[in-house]
């Protein structure tokens, strides 16, 4: 009996207590739990889009939104704090898709071939992503240096980028409306 064993078990009892498809939403990522950074804006979804899309699908849908511990809660959804990153891995093998900006999880999803949909940021799923998801992408800016907000000053070929969070911040501009016409196609 190994852990990865307990770990399956408790993500297969868990899924089966809910008489709805579910769906395991990562609306952010890109902290350093350990040091108690917060998330960078360039990985997270919006919370006006996260609450419509709530809204929109929670009468069809279990919703299972991963977060951390000091992560807001929102309605209509069962809150996954305090797990192990191999427990909400176990969890996506068993749930009926996913709903997540780029992140570990979208990778890990090739493990169990559960597709799901990535909202992309300022990354390009043409580079990073997978063809078994479904990656949403909207058309970057020309503000950079995004590729790195999170760093401390630094030096790139003589110029100098410091930590910043962007000021329009478009590149995450994916609607409910839009995922949810994305979601119609998996489940």
């Amino acid at each position: 009996y190994t852990m990865y064993d307990e770990e399956d078990l408790f993500a297969k009892n868990f899924i089966t207590q809910f008489n709805k498809p579910t769906i395991l939403l990562q609306t952010n990522g890109g902290a350093n739990i350990t040091s108690g950074e917060q998330y960078i804006n360039h990985k997270i979804w919006k919370d006006v889009y996260v609450k419509d899309f709530i809204e929109k699908t929670h009468k069809d849908y279990t919703i299972l939104h991963i977060g951390m511990s000091n992560d807001p809660i929102f309605n209509n959804t069962i809150p996954l704090r305090g797990l192990t990153f191999r427990q909400i891995i176990s969890i996506l093998k068993y749930s009926s898709t996913f709903v997540g900006v780029e992140s570990s999880l979208q990778l890990a999803s090739g493990i169990f071939k559960r597709k799901g949909i990535v909202l992309w940021g300022y990354q390009t799923s043409e580079l990073f992503g997978y063809p078994h998801n479904i990656n949403i992408q909207k058309k970057l800016c020309d503000i950079q240096p995004c590729f790195r907000p999170d760093l401390e000053d630094i030096e790139i070929e003589g110029n100098r980028v410091r930590n910043w969070n962007c000021p329009i911040y478009i590149c995450k501009d994916i609607t409910a409306d839009e995922v949810i016409t994305e979601l119609k196609k998996i489940c």
